[in-house]
């Protein structure tokens, strides 16, 4: 039941995603952060004058454009959290895959057979 909430929730982010990023391309706003994984170093964007101001002098190439780096952040973090949910979504399908599969004999050979001693005749 995690699992499907969980991947009802990645497709959700997924598609939010998707459209973040057509907003992204459509507003010119890709290399609206020149830094990464922070903008213009800051975890979400300069916000006020003093940060904007310190942000142009320490990237002075790169001035902050704010209708840039807003959605270009946000569809950074979004990407971020995905892959968050992917690794978790990966682990919890890992661990139920070998729950469900715990008594089926493993190969442990380099051959691939099975190594049960039961199994062989003497």
């Amino acid at each position: 039941m995690l699992i499907q909430r969980l991947s009802i929730a990645a497709t959700v982010v997924t598609l939010g995603l998707i459209v973040l990023g057509a907003f992204v391309r459509l507003s010119d706003a890709g290399l609206g952060c020149p830094d990464w994984p922070t903008c213009y170093g800051h975890v979400l964007w300069p916000q006020d004058s003093a940060e904007i101001t310190a942000a142009n002098q320490d990237f002075a190439k790169t001035p902050v454009e704010m209708n840039k780096t807003w959605p270009e952040q946000v569809h950074r973090l979004l990407a971020s959290s995905l892959g968050v949910f992917s690794l978790i979504l990966f682990g919890l399908a890992l661990r139920a895959h070998r729950k469900r599969n715990k008594n089926i004999p493993q190969p442990s050979a380099p051959n691939g057979q099975v190594n049960d001693k039961s199994t062989h005749s003497e």
